[in-house]
């Protein structure tokens, strides 16, 4: 549904409109009409002159145009027009009601084209279509009953068809003249505004590298908005790895909305936390907030609800906040997780995690599959935090699966006799193909030396999974689809295990030559991983459906290590400047303290000196950051015996979001004119949190930022070692300095601020790890006890 402003109409398709679709008793007389019948033949697509009509609404002109899967027959003057509708089941009685929306779709279709065609009568037929069977009912339907259909669905979509006139007609000029939102624009905001509007203009692609302080936010957002504005792009999606990312483009909508009141946006949340039912885990299988609901004479369908709720919703919030969501889906029972998805068809703004492009399973299909976008709009993609993509697409499609996930399902057949000889058989498959693969480990099996005596391990790798474990896998997630249907007391237990075989199952079935399949083996117990070694080709195909795509963050260094990564080789760099003073920060290096695995006990206590001397001689609030809770403990035991008089607060490995925000605001409040937070690096305080002034004077990283050595790593070291020869950098060493330059970055958030950063490890000093530092860290003190550190912190002081 879009205005269309050379015509100054509503362009609305037979499907949309469909969506209105009601039924009442009456309906039944209109079945008795229909009979199945086969296929008209010699059908063709409808005539360009007879695809759409243009008709009014109330004060809305409005261009009905029938569906892409519209078919149409002539003979001897008598029109058919052909539904054609794929599905996976063909309903066992094909009338026009079994399906009302189909019906509805199919009577707009008719009425579009038999209306354009001038004709008082056209055949209808509905097609079902499943594979290579197509089943088909069909009647002879009077103009005058299909405009009336027709009629009634338009006068109930009404609230939204003026939404579209309204927002086509005011939103683009409000955006058009819409001013920066700040008073003054910054260093570097005006040339990452100037080549986000250039990517958007020419349809290309942007990785921008822009420090923190830019204001890298509004330099993307706002030109993209102009760019709407001017008729470059119609739909921005902005997607985030966290929800404090997303909640600053919310705020700087909200900024705008007073001067663009018809701009609409939407956050989009997970399904799992808007869920009312709290009954998500059960899955959608028989829920009300999913089904047709009788009311007096009439039958409301869940598309229908849905569409009258998102109207209502976006005339009430530009912003679509969640309050107004839940109120609005309490009073139309329906899903406020599927309202909001359809809340944001009406939307020019969509923020959102990145699994809604990137993920394969919940990717938004309505946009970015073959049948979505409807309307051909040109999409913006602007993707914050982008140095987080690579891992979080490499994770999302890697996954490993056990014969301990199958454990529970085989201990209920046996203790409740379940007579269910198809499972049986999938489990029986399932274990021979786990007994063969732990059968090819033992080629490279050897005894290892553990904390609990010898154990037997091995591995074995492979360019794809086995096809006998993919076919197993395959087998029993048939065999155990029904259990999960059936909402018996095993629901949870089938549940469990059906969702370890899907997405083993969605990794294997990704896998190309830039996945690998791992098996491992401690003696009986095995571990099948499907790893996924380079996330590029993933990435480049899921923004694919993106007019212009601007991947940005404050750490994209090295500039080798991110454009290969995200599969940008070859598009726009962009490499912007620090806009505040170097001598804001000073970044010194320890080099004189280990802190391997193999050191940390016996230099914990010189770690915690190193602390209490910082926070001595420059007395605040500091994030201190360590490569493990196991080590943060350890330290913190250490700083503890020194009665700093310096209060702690630390990072607890399960944090609920009021806690991790019950630690931060430590920080913000007045309560402690000196603090100090023990986190883990690359955690949730590391990187997204905006702590300014005195809020944070300070951060220590403790340790390199390297993670342990495992066979994955391993395998993508080896991976980029015969593509690059920097096997060590791509899979080690870059994701490392990315975590430190990340946790830095936490100091200096506005040309007020004024902090320190001390890295602490002897490997830092090495001058191939310094170089990798960005150049505003520069020059880098060295600093080897807690004097040499006092008087660097004295010196800066003085500045």
């Amino acid at each position: 549904m879009r205005y269309e402003k050379s015509t100054n109409t509503v362009v609305l398709t037979s499907a949309e409109l469909s969506a209105f679709a009601v039924k009442r008793e009456t309906a039944n007389s209109v079945a008795s009409k229909f009979s199945v019948c086969d296929m008209p033949a010699n059908f063709s697509d409808v005539p360009g002159e007879f695809a759409s009509f243009v008709t009014a609404s109330g004060d809305t002109e409005i261009t009905l145009c029938a569906s892409e899967n519209t078919r149409y027959a002539e003979n001897g003057g008598d029109i058919t027009v052909i539904s054609i509708k794929k599905v996976r089941k063909i309903p066992d009685r094909i009338t026009p009601t079994c399906d009302r929306a189909f019906f509805a779709r199919a009577s707009v279709d008719a009425y579009v084209v038999g209306t354009a065609a001038g004709v008082h009568s056209v055949r209808i037929v509905m097609a079902f279509e499943k594979d290579n069977e197509t089943v088909c009912c069909g009647s002879e339907l009077e103009r005058e009953f299909l405009e009336k259909t027709v009629s009634s669905l338009l006068s109930r979509a009404a609230p939204a068809v003026s939404l579209a006139r309204d927002r086509g007609l005011f939103c683009r000029d409000e955006l058009r003249a819409l001013k920066f939102p700040y008073g003054s624009v910054r260093e570097g905001q005006r040339d990452l505004m100037t080549e986000t509007m250039r990517v958007i203009r020419t349809g290309k692609k942007l990785l921008a590298c822009a420090p923190t302080g830019i204001g890298k936010t509004v330099s993307v957002l706002y030109p993209a908005l102009k760019s709407i504005g001017a008729g470059l792009a119609e739909k921005i999606f902005y997607l985030t790895a966290k929800g404090i990312t997303g909640k600053t483009a919310s705020d700087l909508l909200s900024r705008i909305s007073g001067n663009a009141p018809h701009l609409r946006s939407i956050t989009l949340g997970s399904k799992e936390k808007l869920c009312p039912t709290r009954g998500f885990s059960d899955g959608c299988y028989g829920c009300s907030l999913a089904s047709d609901l009788t009311e007096g004479n009439m039958v409301l369908p869940v598309e229908y609800r849905l569409a009258c709720a998102a109207a209502e919703v976006s005339s009430r919030s530009p912003l679509s906040e969640k309050g107004v969501l839940a109120d609005t889906a309490e009073k139309y029972r329906v899903c406020p997780h599927e309202l909001s998805l359809k809340v944001s068809e009406f939307c020019d703004v969509v923020i959102c995690d990145y699994n809604y492009v990137f993920d394969g399973r919940i990717k938004l299909r309505r946009y970015f599959c073959d049948r979505g976008n409807p309307d051909g709009e040109r999409f913006v993609f602007l993707i914050d935090e982008a140095h987080n993509v690579p891992v979080r697409v490499r994770d999302t499609y890697s996954r490993s699966i056990k014969p301990s996930d199958f454990g529970e399902i085989f201990d209920l057949i046996k203790a409740h006799a379940v007579d269910d000889t198809s499972l049986e058989d999938a489990l029986g498959s399932v274990f021979e193909a786990f007994t063969g693969i732990l059968g090819a480990c033992g080629d490279s099996s050897s005894l290892r030396e553990t904390e609990n005596g010898e154990k037997l391990v091995g591995y074995t790798s492979l360019a794809e999974p086995p096809a006998a474990l993919v076919s197993s896998l395959l087998k029993i997630k048939k065999a155990i689809m029904p259990y999960v249907q059936r909402g018996n007391e095993f629901r949870d237990t089938f549940k469990r295990t059906l969702m370890a075989v899907s997405d083993f199952l969605f990794c294997a079935d990704a896998a190309d030559g830039k996945f690998r399949f791992l098996a491992e083996r401690e003696d009986s117990d095995l571990t099948c991983s499907v790893i996924c070694l380079d996330p590029s080709t993933i990435i480049s195909d899921s923004i694919r459906p993106a007019h212009a795509t601007v991947m940005f963050s404050a750490t994209l260094s090295p500039k080798e290590y991110f454009t290969e990564q995200t599969g940008f080789r070859g598009e726009d760099y962009l490499e912007l400047d620090s806009p505040f003073e170097p001598d804001r920060l000073s970044v010194m290096i320890c080099d004189s303290v280990s802190t391997r695995l193999s050191d940390r006990k016996k230099t914990a206590a010189d770690v915690a000196e190193l602390i209490a001397a910082t926070v001595e001689e420059m007395p605040g609030k500091y994030l201190v950051f360590f490569p493990s809770f196991e080590y943060l403990n350890t330290v913190l035991k250490e700083f503890l015996k020194r009665d700093c008089p310096i209060p702690v607060v630390a990072q607890k490995s399960e944090m609920t979001a009021p806690e991790r925000a019950k630690f931060l605001s430590l920080f913000s409040s007045d309560k402690y004119s000196s603090l100090l937070g023990f986190s883990v690096l690359g955690g949730m305080f590391s990187e997204g949190i905006d702590l300014s002034g005195e809020s944070l004077i300070g951060v220590i990283v403790v340790g390199t930022g390297l993670t342990g050595i495992s066979s994955s790593l391993n395998m993508i070291s080896d991976y980029y070692e015969d593509k690059y020869e920097k096997g060590y950098e791509f899979a080690y060493l870059y994701p490392a300095v990315n975590r430190i330059q990340q946790a830095v970055g936490r100091v200096i958030r506005s040309e007020d601020d004024r902090g320190i950063a001390l890295l602490i490890d002897s490997r830092l000093g090495d001058p191939a790890v310094a170089s990798l530092f960005p150049t505003c860290w520069r020059p880098v003190k060295l600093v080897s006890d807690p004097d040499s550190l006092a008087a660097c912190i004295r010196e800066f002081l003085k500045c």
